[in-house]
């Protein structure tokens, strides 16, 4: 917008009804539903969580020369839904049904070695509080996923939990489209050898 044309009367107006507008939305909104405001900034907030470690992890995948099949693994958004927020704003790991063990382990690799690469290539320590994957603590408690998580589709079998599949309906299974298996145990082999190797 250009300069004059935003210090117009009628441009700040119109500016200004429209934050009322919208700001009269979301009162009726909280009033319909109370807690709903609260419910869609968690939403957000888990979003860009899975949108921060889907980044990662797959750069991350790249950066090692790994097969280019596996760089994608983690892109969709929804295979990084293992974090959850407490009431008190503290991040924990949480366990997801669907997904394998394998896939949840290699995950847990790939994040120890962005943290690693992350260090590296910044020269410096980060505190607790500035990457997600060191923010995220193992719970004690039992946690559960958000009971409205969704299941990505689409991806290799080895990368769905075995019993989760089993208790599909067959138009169930057809409709989640899995693929073939992708070798997920090559892939943890290699970052294995990696992390020994970095080690070393």
């Amino acid at each position: 917008m250009e300069p004059k044309a935003a210090a117009e009367p009628s441009t700040i107006l119109a500016l200004i009804t429209r934050w009322f507008n919208g700001r009269r939305d979301s009162i009726r909104k909280e009033e319909r539903k109370p807690g709903s405001a609260e419910t869609q900034k968690r939403l957000v907030q888990s979003s860009r969580r899975r949108k921060t470690l889907a980044k990662h992890r797959s750069d991350t995948l790249e950066m090692m020369k790994v097969p280019e099949k596996f760089w994608g693994i983690f892109e969709d958004p929804l295979c990084n839904s293992d974090t959850e927020s407490l009431e008190d704003g503290t991040l924990v790991k949480v366990k997801l049904k669907w997904r394998s063990e394998l896939a949840s382990s290699l995950a847990n690799k790939v994040d120890q070695i962005s943290i690693r690469r992350k260090k590296e290539d910044n020269r410096r320590a980060f505190g607790p509080g500035q990457l997600l994957e060191t923010r995220r603590q193992h719970s004690m408690q039992n946690i559960q996923p958000n009971k409205n998580t969704k299941v990505p589709r689409g991806l290799a079998v080895d990368f769905y939990d075995d019993q989760f599949l089993e208790g599909l309906g067959e138009q169930a299974r057809y409709e989640m489209g899995v693929e073939s298996s992708l070798g997920l145990s090559d892939l943890c082999f290699h970052l294995e050898k990696y992390s020994f190797n970095s080690q070393g």
